[in-house]
């Protein structure tokens, strides 16, 4: 079918890429589907609900390489151009808060954080790349 035609073309795509490469490469570590569960920083000493936010999340695949830790969130959307550019905004914020999580957890420097959409084919590293204002 047309779907499966598509799914097999990006997942072909992304061991291609140079991300696919380091993954594949069998150097590296890499941690597939690791839960994630920790509590937010509080965002001030009194701060009353500090024990009370958590963040909660899945990341679909954590490379552990010996300059820091990159993580990778496969996004399925089906968007280009412009709407591609507000998914990258949209999930920022989710990647930018696992990023954290995992710096503070392991003490180890994130490398990389990103956002693989397997549609439009494209690898956005949002600790590389600005937020649009």
């Amino acid at each position: 079918t047309i779907a499966q035609s598509v799914a097999v073309a990006s997942m072909l795509w992304r061991v291609c890429t140079p991300l696919g490469a380091r993954i594949a490469s069998g150097g590296t570590q890499v941690h597939r589907e690791l839960s994630l569960l920790i509590r937010e920083p509080p965002t001030a000493p009194d701060d009353p609900l500090a024990d009370r936010r958590m963040i909660r999340g899945r990341i679909d695949a954590l490379l552990d390489e010996p300059d820091g830790l990159t993580l990778v969130d496969y996004k399925t959307d089906r968007v280009t151009g412009g709407a591609l550019r507000d998914r990258i905004e949209l999930y920022r914020g989710q990647i930018h808060a696992y990023a954290d999580a995992m710096r503070r957890i392991t003490g180890r420097p994130i490398r990389s954080a990103v956002l693989a959409f397997l549609h439009a084919r494209q690898l956005i590293d949002v600790l590389a790349e600005p937020a649009r204002s």
